[in-house]
């Protein structure tokens, strides 16, 4: 959210060019949870870590809003074509204020924790604004803080305005900056790098995300929730980073939200925001297997004294694969516009939309077992089990509004709405059916499916939230309500007289004649979920909050299949599911905190059927968590670390023992009782030094079910992931260096289900365990332009990432570069 302003005169009044430029104000703002009386404040102010880069005053005072707690008001005019320079180190405010304004003629007034700048002498009365009264919020944007962590207040989790600290959650968060460092062009690779999720490559084109064992399906797009469907949504596995701020993954159950508070985790994406000031920047990139990348960004006021502002993000990118005959090539699109309709209300429209073509593309991997029942570890990695002609190509496009209202006892009201669509257009193959004979090649099928879909979700929130008083203390509340209605419409096809059998699996080379098809049925299906919500935070003592809410939620599914022998159909409902949170968090110095919390799960399983093609029962269960989270270094650096255990019922997982495709060609699955997930959470994410960055977690965590056997094995017991970051001094100003590894435990793959020849039913592959290097040098020329220089897979390891799905793997990236350009006018 741009920050917002309420201004009243203390005559009641204002002149026409003084409201016109009230209306500009450009505002700063950080929350403090005490502050000393605000005649003291100044000096009183504890140091802070301050790290901001020499640039043009503007953005050095949003960054230092961030970064303390004060807050800053000006004119625009006031600031414009005022540079200021680097300001480092261990500062109070009015230090690190006093170094932004050294010799650039902007004088600074302080009151309290909030100061007003001006040009003119502060005892030249007639020159002064009319005393004014000045309420805002963050703007917790990161690109151009150049910051791994962020500071600011997030909404993810329960709705409440809650710091990082504050929440009784593990949250962590890909920043723009970190984006940027390892030119991570797409959400899948963004995922990659964060603590605890493992991302996992069902077929070429797409993933599965997890988190403490289990599969994640909840996202958000600025806090609304949105729906998706796992490994089938394509538009999810390729949706670009471009658009992007930042990304905040929670950990954990968020049913508050979204409704089906399943433990895995939330992924919340933030887009970015139009700017108070003109700024644009074009990237070049070229890499490993001819990738060739252009984005532009532009951005900054439209019209109404820069009350109207917009934003365009457009990216296009083409790049071939390390796995023959295969090509990826990408369109993005998105645009975003702002207006102050009033000084106390903000309205959004935008629109993003992207289209992908990825041909050569497999419909699975590579098997991982000889007819003998021996895993296939010889597979060359460039080998792909697509024919030539296979392709999968996706498009989408979401529409949103909102509408933001703040009121004068800083309450705020807000109504967002949107439409998300999703089509899918696919004719994809793989050489995976069946297992081949170790000598011979022979024994081999090629599974392939006509794939086509397309789904169409629309989405309303209304949400208020604000502070109240009960027995002499401040609290917050926030209350909600939000609409869900998905429709997802699958024809299906038969193919015409397509030769599937394989000769020699050592001599595919894809070169197949593409067959026939025509529509023969179709599967419709509607998921409509309501749902109504409250969430308070109570603060008994200055060190104590208690956070409080619950969710009431109303879920239907309704569905008709038709495969060529007539309509069926059926429906699901479930009313009135009470989902209940809890969280309390304490802090035992103003620095450090401890914390609990306790939510119970629901969730619909309408993605998975089991053998007699009925859907599972909803998933239930409880989710706990306990941590600490700490700041150190002037709150430069964040630490977490957290413990959790998560107990379900009606847990899918695959019918093994079923091997038979169902009639939509999917996999069987079961249910499973019983299953209990508990595991511990290491993060530190933040500056060691105002030039040496870091971002590091460990993860560990054991999923089991009744019967104390493992489920999930494909899955990594184990990870690290870490990524740091350096800028030199001296006569290498400019450049910064960074490397990261990526490590985790050895998983297995024992195999069963549809697809999977008796024979083989019961034999284990093995993913030994590995580290992906990863290095990067960036140069900063001057102002405008840069130079990045990214290095991934630097050992060149061969590994899957993606293991077991139907029997097969999908290889990991060898290792590959890319060196980019940017150009920022």
């Amino acid at each position: 959210m741009n920050p917002k302003t309420t201004i009243k005169s203390a005559a009641g009044r204002r002149s026409g060019r003084l409201g016109a430029g009230l209306n500009a104000l450009a505002l700063s703002v950080a929350l403090a949870a005490s502050l000393p009386p605000p005649a003291a404040y100044a000096q009183q102010a504890p140091a802070t870590q301050i790290s901001i880069p020499a640039q043009s005053l503007h953005q050095s005072l949003l960054q230092l809003g961030q970064q303390t707690d004060i807050q800053i008001y000006y004119l625009p005019e006031t600031v414009a074509g005022v540079k200021a320079p680097a300001v480092s180190g261990l500062l109070t405010p009015e230090q690190a204020l006093r170094a932004l304004l050294q010799d650039t003629g902007v004088q600074a007034n302080w009151n309290g924790r909030t100061v007003s700048l001006s040009r003119t002498p502060s005892g030249d009365a007639s020159q002064q604004l009319a005393p004014v009264v000045v309420r805002g919020l963050l703007d917790p944007a990161t690109e151009g803080t150049g910051d791994l962590a962020t500071r600011g207040p997030s909404t993810s989790a329960t709705g409440l305005r809650l710091t990082l600290r504050e929440t009784p959650q593990s949250i962590s968060i890909m920043t723009a900056q970190r984006i940027e460092d390892q030119a991570l062009d797409d959400v899948s690779s963004v995922l990659k790098q964060v603590t605890g999720v493992t991302v996992d490559n069902t077929m070429t084109d797409l993933q599965t995300y997890y988190s403490r064992g289990f599969v994640i399906e909840n996202f958000q797009f600025d806090g609304m929730p949105a729906l998706f469907e796992g490994g089938w949504d394509g538009g999810v596995s390729k949706m670009d980073s471009a658009i992007y701020d930042r990304i905040e993954v929670i950990r954990g159950a968020t049913g508050l939200l979204n409704g089906s508070g399943y433990p895995s985790a939330t992924i919340n994406l933030i887009r970015k925001k139009p700017t108070a000031e003109p700024q644009a920047e074009i990237q070049l990139q070229a890499g490993s297997w001819d990738l060739r990348r252009v984005q532009a960004d532009l951005s900054g006021p439209l019209a109404y004294d820069g009350r109207l502002r917009g934003r365009i993000v457009a990216a296009h990118q083409k790049r071939n694969s390390f796995m023959d005959y295969r090509s990826t090539e990408k369109l993005v699109g998105y645009g975003v516009v702002e207006m102050d309709v009033g000084p106390d209300t903000l309205l959004t429209l935008g629109a993003d939309w992207q289209k992908n073509d990825n041909n050569g593309a497999s419909y699975g991997g590579t098997p991982l077992f000889y007819s003998d029942g021996t895993q296939t570890t010889d597979v060359r990695r460039s080998f792909n089990p697509a024919s030539r002609w296979a392709y999968w190509d996706q498009t989408s496009y979401n529409i949103f509004g909102r509408l933001e209202h703040r009121f004068a006892n800083d309450w705020e009201a807000k109504l967002a709405l949107s439409r998300q669509s999703l089509q899918d257009d696919a004719f994809a193959t793989a050489t995976a059916s069946g297992n081949p004979d170790r000598i011979t090649g022979e024994g081999l099928l090629q599974w392939i499916c006509r794939c086509d879909s397309q789904r169409t979700t629309d989405t309303a929130e209304f949400q208020v939230s604000g502070p109240f008083t009960a027995l002499g203390r401040s609290h917050d509340l926030v209350l909600g309500a939000s609409f869900m209605d998905s429709r997802r419409q699958t024809p299906r096809y038969n193919v015409l007289g397509y030769d599937n059998s394989v000769e020699n699996f050592y001599e595919w080379n894809g070169d197949t004649i593409k067959p026939d098809y025509f529509q023969n049925g179709n599967s419709d299906a509607k998921i409509r979920q309501t749902g109504f919500y409250a969430a308070t935070r109570l603060r008994p003592t200055d060190a104590l909050s208690v956070i409080l809410g619950s969710r009431l939620s109303t879920w239907k599914e309704e569905w008709t299949d038709d495969f060529g022998s007539g309509p069926t159909g059926g429906s699901l409902s479930q009313r009135n599911i009470f989902t209940p949170y809890a969280g309390i968090v304490y802090d035992i110095t103003p620095q450090h905190s401890v914390y609990a919390s306790y939510t119970e799960i629901f969730r619909p399983q309408s993605g998975v059927r089991d053998r007699d093609y009925n859907p599972l029962d909803p998933v239930t269960g409880t989710n706990i968590e306990l941590g600490a989270k700490s700041e150190f270094l002037g709150g430069a650096l964040l630490a977490s670390a957290a413990i959790f255990q998560i107990q379900q019922d009606n847990v899918a997982v695959l019918d093994e023992d079923y091997t038979l495709p169902l009639p939509d060609g999917s996999a069987a699955y079961r249910t499973a009782k019983g299953v209990k997930s508990k595991g511990f959470e290491l993060e530190l994410t933040g500056r060691l030094t105002p030039a040496w960055q870091i971002q590091l977690g460990y993860t560990q965590q054991r999923s089991r079910d009744a019967s104390g056997e493992r489920i999930n094995t494909n899955l990594p017991e184990r990870s690290l992931k870490l990524w740091t970051t350096y800028r030199l001094a001296g006569r290498l100003q400019g450049l910064t260096l960074g490397a990261g590894v990526n490590w985790q435990n050895r998983t297995t793959y024992t195999a069963g289900g549809w697809g999977v020849p008796p024979a083989i039913v019961g034999r284990t592959a093995v993913q030994p365990s590995y580290a992906l290097v990863s290095l990067m040098a960036h140069y900063q020329v001057n102002k405008q332009l840069s130079f990045m220089l990214n290095v991934d897979n630097l050992l060149d390891k061969t590994y899957y990432k993606g293991f077991g799905t139907y029997g097969s793997g999908v290889y990991g990236d060898p290792r590959n570069f890319s060196l980019a350009a940017r150009y920022r006018f």
